[in-house]
């Protein structure tokens, strides 16, 4: 399976990511757990966790590395 990661602008970026985490989180506690979740890569697992756990720097550091990749 191919993955795509795109990143677009947006407003209050910090802010959606916590709106989305919280709501992951309400309806989906055990979304770790999920069977298509545990099938997928180490990268891919390694994303949604960075997003989850909603750090800045990670965060950063994973765009910087998708720029560079594209290079």
């Amino acid at each position: 399976m191919q993955e795509c990661g795109r990143f677009l602008k947006y407003p209050n970026t910090n802010n959606m990511i916590s709106k989305i985490i919280n709501i992951m989180n309400h309806k989906f506690p055990n979304w770790q757990e999920n069977k298509y979740f545990k099938s997928q890569n180490k990268i891919y697992k390694l994303i949604c966790n960075t997003f989850m756990r909603n750090k800045p720097f990670e965060i950063y550091l994973y765009k910087l590395l998708r720029k560079i990749k594209n290079i």
